[in-house]
């Protein structure tokens, strides 16, 4: 290193050196204007301690100003406006400080500017409150969620409908045990088109009904397109079909639905519990896949010899089975309800007008649970399998290639008692209105 370096170096630690030796001797001089700041404010009598302490009350004076005086301020005066609202307002601050002061205690209540004692003046009634309810009571209902946010599962499902008004108006029609029924009071009478909000639950993907109370004093059911005056809409999602019970989804998507509905036209809306409503669709979604079979019976043609199509049309027309759209035939009741049918091997269609048309095999199909007095329909079924095997020159078999026989067909039957007497303690006999919904 050369001299000029070594003389750099020098200056540069006298100039850090000379830097921190001045900010020391500027945080010094600091700290003593402070500790004399102190010392002084300690020196000073206390404001509340001086019996001139005391903050007088303002006085009015004849040119409509208001002054006062405290000390230490030596006669400093403040000249008020005549404008009324800035004469309140320092007249309430002084009145303020004269409260906090230790001794205006003794010097009773301030003066009100028209010369009143404030304290005999009577308080102000609570303030009105103006905020609307929460949205589950008997008011117009709020604006809804957005819909790609679902509602939480927390809603509250208070109806706040009076007990005697729901008294009188009784029940819809809904199904209580197999639907999730929601509720939507109208906010103001006038006809409302719920046209669009049907569209809208029919679309989530379960069966939906619908019902309506108005002047009539009667529920009258709501279609795609109805519309009407009604104080109540009761509306029902189906909580179980064959393809499986309601979901989370399904229910938030249902429950918006309605919300949005009431929002834009005015009325509240009753939900029921949706964790409660998911358990009561999962455990009736598994008591239905319990007892949902269906029943066949096989009519093989022998190897080699296959049934004739206009054979088959004969001899199901003789049965009383008449030949559907789909291509199948159906026996029906009185009331044109289908009892069992008759299908084509594979799902190919009969088409009696083909005489070439044949077949290897045909099969019997008994719906379980949509058959009223299902014993004696499968009593009939099996008849005619038999008559059917005899007359084709086939044989009657189950579904895993065994020989149907009467021995066998009488340990089926019972079986099918026991299903039968399961589904009515569950409150779901087979071929009633709920199951023929259920099992859709």
């Amino acid at each position: 290193m050369t001299n000029l370096h070594y003389l750099l170096i020098g200056l540069a630690v006298l100039l850090v050196g000379g830097v921190m030796l001045y900010n020391y001797l500027q945080e010094r001089r600091l700290r003593k204007q402070i500790d004399g700041m102190f010392q002084r404010n300690l020196d000073t009598p206390s404001v509340a301690d001086s019996p001139e302490s005391q903050v007088n009350a303002p006085a009015k004076s004849d040119d409509g100003s208001v002054s006062t005086s405290a000390p230490g301020l030596d006669g400093l005066s403040m000249a008020i406006d005549e404008s009324q609202d800035t004469y309140d307002e320092m007249l309430t601050l002084m009145r303020r400080v004269s409260v906090d002061q230790d001794d205006a205690a003794s010097s009773g209540p301030l003066p009100d500017d028209d010369g009143e004692n404030p304290s005999a003046v009577a308080p102000a009634p609570p303030a009105k409150d103006t905020r609307a309810p929460p949205w589950h009571q008997d008011t117009a209902a709020p604006p809804p969620p957005p819909r790609a946010e679902p509602l939480p599962a927390a809603i509250p499902t208070v109806d706040a409908e009076d007990p005697k008004a729901s008294a009188a108006i009784g029940p819809s029609p809904l199904d209580p045990e197999v639907e999730c029924i929601a509720r939507v009071r109208a906010g103001h009478r006038g006809t409302v088109s719920y046209a669009a909000l049907i569209d809208r639950l029919r679309r989530i993907g379960k069966p939906v009904r619908a019902y309506g109370y108005g002047d009539s004093a009667t529920w009258q059911p709501l279609t795609a397109l109805a519309s009407g005056d009604f104080s109540v809409v009761e509306l029902a999602m189906q909580l179980v079909d064959r393809k499986g019970p309601v979901t989370q989804a399904q229910l938030d998507s249902y429950c918006n639905a309605l919300y949005e509905h009431a929002a834009e036209h005015g009325g509240a809306v009753t939900c029921p519990d949706r964790p409660v409503v998911l358990d009561k669709a999962r455990e009736l979604d598994a008591f239905c896949m319990a007892v949902d079979m269906l029943i066949g019976l096989n009519l093989v043609a022998p190897e080699g010899m296959p049934f004739l199509g206009k054979r088959i049309d004969d001899l199901a027309r003789a049965a009383g089975m008449s030949l559907t759209k789909q291509g199948a035939y159906v026996l029906q009741d009185a009331a044109g309800r289908g009892l069992f049918s008759l299908v084509n091997q594979r799902g190919a269609r009969f088409v009696p007008e083909d005489a070439t048309l044949t077949t290897a095999s045909v099969t019997l199909l008994f719906d379980v649970p949509n058959i009223e007095r299902g014993l004696a329909v499968f009593d009939r079924m099996t008849t005619l399998g038999f008559d059917l095997a005899r007359a084709l020159g086939g044989r009657m078999m189950d579904d895993h290639g065994h020989v149907v026989t009467q021995a066998s067909l009488h340990n089926d039957r019972q079986q099918l008692a026991g299903f039968y007497a399961r589904m009515v303690a569950y409150g779901i006999p087979a071929g009633s209105e709920r199951a023929r919904r259920l099992f859709a």
